[in-house]
């Protein structure tokens, strides 16, 4: 009678962490997928602009990494190109988690977003490829680690360490809804003034920050578009200064 193998079940110890800054261990951890889903014939060039950038949401400007759809928390979104100014796919990962499987799933669950065409969502080719090539669990909409994927990505971590990164989970309260400072792009704006002049702007003005709150379908973030009151010309704002809560 064939004897059955013993299942290997891969723990976290298995793979210190070494010496490499987290975001570093993130962007290895995107090639590595890339690389996964070339070795499957997907192409991963088409829909990425110049590229893709993944980052951690932290104190320092970045938006804490929520979902405005039924008001859960999500541990990663994928931005649009055209909410780069560098033309790339973005990735966020949360600040406040520091577990190895959740993270790679989470970094696979994202790139698969990122490689497809922006609007795809959670349909598609989505589904079939974080299931059949990243061997993810769960909904499609929640991917869960498994023991497949942790032994896809083992060689990885042998060569890489385990995630280096130091969970930060903030106590502060969060700051509610208020007026965010907008401004025209046209510089001979017929409402500009003499101090918006100097500072290279038309018309300044503000717009609450509920009303310029992100839309988000599936994990990929849209900014709003909006127009200067005074001449219609398209206006800019700064997307750091929207408040966290608008997120959650």
């Amino acid at each position: 009678m064939k004897q059955l193998e013993a299942k290997v079940e891969f723990k976290q110890a298995q793979f210190p962490k070494k010496d490499i800054k987290p975001e570093q261990w993130l962007s290895l951890l995107v090639d590595e997928c890339l690389n996964i889903l070339q070795s499957k014939g997907i192409n991963t060039t088409n829909n990425v602009g110049t590229g893709i950038e993944i980052h951690i949401s932290d104190t320092r400007g970045r938006k804490r990494v929520t979902n405005r759809n039924g008001g859960s928390h999500a541990v990663g979104l994928c931005y649009g190109i055209s909410s780069s100014t560098g033309n790339k796919r973005v990735i966020e990962v949360d600040r406040e988690t520091d577990d190895l499987w959740n993270t790679i799933d989470t970094v696979a669950h994202e790139v698969t977003h990122a490689v497809l065409e922006e609007g795809v969502g959670h349909k598609g080719m989505f589904p079939e490829i974080v299931k059949s090539v990243f061997k993810l669990g769960g909904k499609p909409t929640a991917t869960t680690p498994t023991e497949e994927m942790k032994e896809l990505f083992y060689d990885f971590l042998i060569a890489n360490g385990g995630y280096p990164h130091v969970a930060f989970r903030p106590r502060h309260n969060k700051q509610t809804t208020r007026m965010v400072k907008c401004w025209c792009s046209k510089f001979d704006c017929p409402a500009g003034t003499e101090k918006s002049m100097l500072e290279g702007k038309g018309m300044i003005f503000r717009i609450s920050s509920a009303v310029l709150a992100p839309r988000i379908d599936g994990t990929v973030m849209f900014y709003r578009d909006i127009t200067c009151p005074a001449c219609q010309a398209p206006a800019e704002y700064d997307k750091e200064t929207i408040p966290e809560s608008l997120y959650s």
